[in-house]
Formats: structure tokens, C-alpha cells, sequence
């Protein structure tokens, strides 16, 4: 029998239990030895020990247990049992305890800890999640993840019930579905405590559950024999198999002692506020270089092959074992080899079937093996342990290819699904005389660099910052960016910024007050002199009208609004008082004019409405400290947008070029005088949203148009100390989010913009949140991106030029400029 922590026996059990099938227990429960049973009078069914249960659950402020799973069998006569720890503790609203598996979790303080204990050889070793405990725990909160999850269902007994039963939206909603059936038996003691015993029949499969008759709470749940391994269900030395999760000593509304599940980690560890599996390791060293000549044998000790005596021809080598994933890659290589038959000479491609055991598969001789498992070409021994040796072959299934020349050109472990499809067109590559392990290299040095970054930017608020390393200049790695070779180089001055407005014009900024207009197309330029007062090394915003007549400028926090018509050319200023500072502004267009205005929200929870064509200038007061400016698109709408305030609130900005409501403009709807509107003016529809759906932060929040909707990409917080941006429909509903680095240097303002991808369709959004990194997101959310520049970023701008879409990136002595591939 291999031990606990070398077999994962696959198991079925679901997430959550539910109760939806045929109940057939009206019958009276009695039982007569002892006093906690229930009067046969007032017996419960099976559908309401269960409501109860989960209602039980709902109402404890704070649980612990000291779970375990127990795997109990008979093996040649004797009784043996094997544990693994799954216990859970849980304090309303936002702390959790986690023992289980492999999965250590518990709150230090504020902070909440998560690492996982047998992360040695894994791809997250030395990384330890850091958070803030949650103002409520919830599902989606823990498990945000994938890894955490995976790891929390990995186990012998698959996921901890009571995570269901504490956090669950829905808890017990997932074993019982229509052809279940629910039966309640007779009442049984588990430790000594009385319980209500419960069968869940789903075809072969039996769970039963045992739930305290005076807690309702769960005490053991067992689980079917399905659940086990074949190999351990087809082993015929063990007997009387049994497979439970026990919940003793449970507390319940009590102060737990939080510092028994106060995990504790290596001083060297990561805090990240999320894991970053590392790339899989390749053999780099090896990939490209010529093999020595070897030899291995067949399985009477006679030489069936020798590399030296194969000139000029491909070879597949696939080590293999007796495990069914071995068994699949044997049937994809049979396939493969068909495959390549027909497209490339037999005399071009050999495959060597390699058998890492010293005996045969079960039910198998060596003379048979080959022909039960459909093994491709010759089958050998690799007894002297050449494999690892030669390749660094350390587990079965794996593929090694040799090239023509007997270089090392494709090593891969594990399983592949897309083996088949995959491996024919690069034998026919191979045979062509490309080098694979070429590209293979670069890409897992791109990878590698890729990691480093990820890692450096999910780096947690109390992470020791000099454990990250500052990732190097790197790629991006599913969008294609293609410089152009058109870089715009500045000599002196130095760009302060960069924007895009809705002609399509691209227009920058310098330190010296110029401002220069380009059009992509025709390369038609134009220069501008401000007397803008500018200071060095502070982030800024340019921010250009629709009609491209006017620009506005203000630096981070600064009491300044600079404004500029190109028409005339003339410069104004406009200067807040003492106590505001710029917090976002937005160029908004009128109802009935083709005006602009420029709305701003200040610190002292003012919005600012400024007419650059005189000193008009109208304000109203936020009910909370305002974030961010959303506009609205329908041009006929009184609502010129929306003011988003800290407490997540959402308000109409009314705007109007008619006087008679002059009193409104520029004040959220919340502080309007109904009586003051205008008969017949323009009705809005307005976004029928009161609060956003998440902790929303600073402008600029950046919106596009597409043939589907406007959509708006907003800054705002995945929880505390957890920064993102979040993709908005047109009702402002949440559609997707993605992390941002926590900005620990440079500018914390967000960079931001967007456009419609001429070829696709669909919109993509660039930002940069400091420094030189660069993230690109498309509307589905589906293809995200990221690269590292060698320089500062202090612009970019998104702008179709034909079929092809442009990214322009400002740094301070260059613009740069890629167009973006398919």
C-alpha cells in the first residue's frame, strides 16, 4: 500500500449538499436509549433536519472544530487508518481558520495568512497570500484564487464541508440533484452525542451524514467507496475500506484562541496578495545541445537501440509507466506516428517506446504489453536509468525529441491533450531543419522574466520589498506589438503627457509649455505655446474637448486649472482656493450646444463646472468627498454624466445651456430644484444604480463606444490593499476586474486609454499605473497583457490608423510607437 501523501485518489464529493430529491421519511423517529432523543410526537423529516442544520449554521457568530479525514481499511488482516487534518474555525464577520490538507490559513492581526505546507517542488514555493482580513468573508473572497481552491478540494475528502455550511451563498446545494434520493434513518450516537443520520443515495454512490440532534451541526459525514482510487478499489489485500470526515470538538459562539491558526512561514517567504505559479522547468541547459550516444535494451538485455547508429533520422523517445496517464500518452503516440506516416518518410521519424519499470504493466507480459498498449515502434528498458541521466527524465509520461543531428529539441512531461495535434506539425518543422529548442529558449526566458514581474507586482502591502526582485524589461506575450520605427525623439524638452481626442488627434505635452497636435495619418502637425506653469517630476493630466478646441492641464493634487483654445490660442487660468486640490476633471458636452465644459472634483467635495470661453463658473456640493467623473453618451440628454463619490454612491451631473436651469448646472441631481426644470427639455435616462457594486477609486475612469454600448474602465479596490480596474457597462454594472501592482513608487495617479480595434471590433484599454509597466486589456476581458519599458511612461494613446490599431507610448525624451498585431 503507497503512502497517504504519495497516492491522490480522486474523489466526487461536491462543494456544497443539497436537498432537491423524493423525501420518504414522514415515519415517526423513536429511540430508546437515552434522553436527547426527540418525542415521536415532534419527529423531523429528513428536508427539515436539514433546514435546520443550515439555519443553525447561519446563526453562530463564531465555529471550530478539530476536523480530520480518516481512511480506514483491513489490509492482509490487519486494521490500519490514515488522517489528514481538515479543520475549520470561523468568527464573524471576517475571520477565518483554515487547517486542512495542505492548506494552512489563519489572521495575524489585521492581516490574514494562506501557504500551503507541502509547497516545496510546487510552483508557488516560498509564496505566502497576504490580505487584509475581509469586512465579510465570503466564497468569493476566499476562493478568488484558483489555487486556493484547487488546493482546499484537493484532499482525500475533497472540499471542507463546513467552508459550505459557514460561507456558502446556498449551503448544501450540490450532492442531491432530481434522481437523488434522501432517507432518514434511525438515530445514532458519534461520541457519545446523539445524532440524526441521513442517506443520500445517488445510484451506486451512498454518503451519509450525522447531524447533533441538540446543535444541528455536522458531525461526521461518510463517503462512498466511489470516491477511492482504482488502484486501491482493485488491490485484493484490502477489505473493509471506509472513508469519513470527523468533526469532534466543536465550539461554537466562544472566543477562539486565533494564535493556534497564526501560520507561520519562513522569514525569506513571499507575501503576495495572490499566488504566481512559476513557469513548468525546462531542461534549458540541455535544449539544443547534442546527446552523447547511448544505448538502451529490450527487455531480454539485448541492444534494440543505439543513437549512433541513427544518422539522419528524428527520433521520439516516451518514457512510460504503469499508470492510466501513461496508458493515454501511448494511444496519442500511435496516433501521432499515423500522422506522421502520411505526411513525412518512414526513413525521416523513428519512435522508441521507453518502459521506466522493471516490470510490465498489470495484466501484461513484456511480450504483450506492446500490443495491449498500442506501443509506438520499439520497446526497450531503461534500466541503466538513461533517462535521467542524459534528459533529466524524472517521471513518466514524458516525451523527448532528438533532431536529425541527436540534439535534445522537445522535452515534455506530464500529459498533453493536445499532443495529437500538436507534435506532427513540429516533427515536420524538425525534418525542414528548423531548430525548436531555439525558440523553446527564448520563449522560456520571456517566461521566466514574465514570472518576475508578476510576482514583483502582486506583491502584498506588508511584503519586505527587498525579498521581490524589480523585474527586467520584457515582452508582451498573447498581444503583438510591432515597433513602427516612427519614434518621435525630443532634444531639450521633455513630455509631460499624452492624449488622444475624438478625431483621432494625437496631441503631447512638454515641459516647456508646447503642446503639439499630430494626425497619425497624414502626419499633419501643429505646435501650440502655452504659458502653462509646470512642475518637474509630478504626474499630470491633459485632457482634450470632443471638438478638439480646448485643452485642459493639471498636475497631481495641484490647486491649478490650466485651460487652452486652440482657436485663438489663448491661455487661462484657473486657481482654487487654499484648501482644494484637483481630485479628477472630465471635458463634458451640453444638451442642445456643441459646447464643452470642463467639470472638476476637488478635495473639499466640490464639483467645479468651467466654461473656457469665459469666467463662468458654477459648483455644487457632494453629499460625500467625490472620485471620479463618468460622462454620459446620449447627446440629448440633460445628463452630461455622472460624479462617483467615495462612498460609493453614483450621481447625475446635470448640464445645460439653458439659463433658466443655470441654478442646476454642474451640481449632482441629488441638490436639484425639481420645480426648476424646463418643459419639454430633453429627458435622461439615467443609470439606475445607487451604489456600486465595489470600493471604487480616483479618476480618471477611462469610457469608449462600441457598436455594442459604452463601457468604462474604473479604478477601484478588489478588497483592502488590493488595487484594480474594473470594466463597467453602460448601468455602470461590474463585468470583469484585474489586478494592479500596489504602487509602492513613482506616480499613484492611473494612465489611461482606449479604443475600437478596427480589425476586431472590440475595444482595448492601455494603462499604466507607474513606472514603466504597461497593461493592455481587451473588452472581453479574456486577453489581457502586460510588458516592462526601458523608460518612465508619462502618456500613451490607442488610435486606428486603416485596419491597424496604434499604440503610442510617451516617455520623457521619446514617443514611441507600435502597431498592434492580430
Amino acid at each position: 500500500m503507497k503512502s497517504w501523501d504519495k497516492i491522490a485518489w480522486a474523489t466526487t464529493l461536491v462543494v456544497c449538499m443539497v436537498l432537491t430529491a423524493c423525501d420518504r421519511t414522514d415515519e415517526l423517529v423513536q429511540h430508546s436509549g437515552g434522553g436527547k432523543t426527540r418525542l415521536a410526537g415532534s419527529a423531523l423529516s429528513a428536508r427539515q433536519v436539514i433546514d435546520e442544520c443550515r439555519a443553525a449554521y447561519k446563526k453562530l457568530s463564531s465555529y471550530h472544530d478539530d476536523g480530520y479525514v480518516r481512511l480506514a481499511y483491513r489490509m492482509n488482516g490487519e486494521m490500519l487508518e490514515d488522517r489528514a487534518p481538515l479543520s475549520i474555525a470561523f468568527e464573524r464577520p471576517g475571520k477565518i481558520g483554515i487547517r486542512a490538507y495542505s492548506v494552512e490559513a489563519g489572521p495575524t492581526g489585521n492581516r490574514w495568512h494562506l501557504q500551503l505546507r507541502n509547497s516545496g517542488a510546487s510552483a508557488v514555493a516560498g509564496q505566502v497570500i497576504s490580505r487584509a482580513v475581509p469586512a465579510q468573508a465570503d466564497f468569493a473572497w476566499l476562493l478568488a484564487d484558483p489555487a486556493i481552491a484547487e488546493e482546499l478540494a484537493a484532499g482525500l475528502a475533497g472540499f471542507p464541508p463546513q467552508l459550505d455550511m459557514l460561507l456558502g451563498p446556498n449551503p448544501m446545494a450540490g450532492l442531491v440533484n432530481e434522481s437523488a434520493l434522501l432517507q432518514l434513518d434511525a438515530p445514532e450516537t458519534v461520541n457519545g452525542e446523539l445524532c440524526y443520520t441521513l442517506q443520500v443515495v445517488r445510484g451506486p454512490a451512498v454518503y451519509k451524514l450525522w447531524i447533533h440532534q441538540e446543535s444541528l451541526l455536522l458531525r461526521r459525514l461518510q463517503l462512498p467507496s466511489t470516491n477511492l482510487s482504482p488502484e486501491m478499489l482493485a488491490d485484493k489485500s484490502i477489505t473493509n475500506v471506509q472513508l469519513t470526515i470527523e468533526l469532534p470538538g466543536i465550539r461554537t459562539n466562544e472566543t477562539i484562541e486565533w494564535t493556534k491558526f497564526a501560520v507561520s512561514y519562513p522569514v525569506d517567504a513571499k507575501l503576495v496578495s495572490r499566488f504566481v505559479p512559476a513557469p513548468q522547468p525546462l531542461p534549458l541547459e540541455r535544449l539544443g545541445v547534442k546527446v552523447p550516444a547511448f544505448q538502451l535494451r529490450n527487455p531480454s538485455g539485448v541492444v534494440a537501440f543505439n543513437s549512433a547508429d541513427t544518422t539522419n533520422k528524428i527520433t521520439v523517445l516516451t518514457w512510460l509507466a504503469d499508470h492510466p496517464a501513461c496508458r493515454e500518452t501511448a494511444a496519442q503516440l500511435a496516433a501521432v506516428a499515423a500522422s506522421v506516416g502520411a505526411s513525412l518518410a518512414a526513413d525521416r521519424v523513428q519512435f522508441i517506446t521507453v518502459w521506466a519499470e522493471p516490470d510490465p504493466a498489470t495484466g501484461t507480459t513484456f511480450e504483450t504489453l506492446a500490443k495491449q498498449w498500442n506501443l509506438s515502434g520499439k520497446l526497450v528498458i531503461d534500466s541503466e536509468a538513461v533517462g535521467l541521466d542524459l534528459f533529466g527524465v524524472r517521471e513518466a509520461p514524458t516525451v523527448v525529441v532528438l533532431d536529425s543531428e541527436k540534439r535534445l529539441q522537445i522535452f515534455e512531461e506530464r500529459t498533453n491533450p493536445i499532443l495529437p495535434q500538436l507534435l506532427p506539425g513540429l516533427l515536420v518543422r524538425l525534418s525542414a531543419g528548423e531548430d525548436l529548442a531555439a525558440e523553446v529558449i527564448a520563449h522560456a526566458k520571456l517566461e521566466q522574466k514574465r514570472h518576475t514581474a508578476e510576482l514583483y507586482m502582486s506583491a502584498s502591502v506588508d511584503a519586505k520589498r527587498d525579498l521581490f526582485t524589480r523585474p527586467p524589461q520584457y515582452s508582451t506575450k498573447s498581444i503583438e506589438l510591432s515597433p513602427t520605427g516612427n519614434d518621435i525623439t525630443y532634444g531639450d524638452s521633455e513630455v509631460i503627457a499624452l492624449t488622444v481626442d475624438e478625431s483621432q488627434m494625437v496631441w503631447t505635452l512638454t515641459n516647456d509649455g508646447t503642446l503639439r497636435r499630430e494626425d497619425p495619418s497624414s502626419q499633419a502637425k501643429r505646435e501650440f505655446r502655452t504659458r502653462w506653469s509646470i512642475l518637474p517630476n509630478t504626474a499630470a493630466r491633459l485632457e482634450v474637448s470632443a471638438d478638439g478646441n480646448f485643452l485642459a492641464f493639471s498636475q497631481l493634487n495641484g490647486r491649478t486649472v490650466e485651460l487652452f483654445d486652440t482657436s485663438i490660442e489663448q491661455n487661462r487660468t484657473v486657481q482654487l482656493d487654499v484648501s482644494e486640490g484637483v481630485v479628477d476633471l472630465h471635458w463634458m458636452t451640453l444638451a442642445n450646444s456643441k459646447s464643452s465644459r470642463l467639470a472638476v472634483l476637488t478635495t473639499s467635495n466640490q464639483t467645479k463646472l468651467l466654461d473656457p470661453n469665459n469666467r463662468e463658473q458654477l459648483s455644487g456640493k457632494c453629499p460625500a468627498p467625490p472620485l471620479a467623473l463618468v460622462p454620459q453618451t446620449a447627446a440629448d440628454s440633460l445628463i452630461g454624466g455622472y460624479v462617483v463619490m467615495e462612498d460609493r454612491a453614483v450621481e447625475q451631473l446635470l448640464l445645460s445651456s439653458d439659463s433658466s436651469i443655470a441654478t442646476a448646472l454642474g451640481r449632482p441631481a441629488a441638490f436639484v430644484d425639481k420645480k426648476s426644470a424646463v418643459a419639454g427639455a430633453p429627458q435622461s435616462q439615467p443609470v439606475k444604480l445607487s451604489k456600486l457594486a465595489f470600493q471604487p477609486a480616483a479618476g480618471p475612469w477611462k469610457s469608449i463606444r462600441t457598436t455594442s454600448g459604452s463601457t468604462t474602465l474604473a479604478r477601484g479596490w478588489i478588497a483592502q490593499d488590493e488595487p484594480g480596474v474594473f470594466l463597467l457597462n453602460e448601468q455602470l454594472q461590474q463585468q470583469w476586474h484585474y489586478r494592479l501592482p500596489i504602487v509602492t513608487e513613482g506616480q499613484s495617479t492611473l494612465i489611461a486609454t482606449a479604443s475600437v480595434d478596427p480589425a476586431t471590433g472590440q475595444a482595448l484599454w492601455a494603462v499604466a499605473q507607474a513606472n514603466d509597466v504597461v497593461h493592455l486589456l481587451r473588452g472581453d476581458g479574456i486577453v489581457t497583457d502586460h510588458m516592462r519599458l526601458s523608460d518612465p511612461v508619462r502618456g500613451l494613446g490607442l488610435v486606428p490608423v486603416g485596419n491597424r490599431l496604434m499604440l503610442y507610448v510617451a516617455h520623457p525624451k521619446r514617443i514611441a510607437i507600435y502597431s498592434i498585431g492580430r
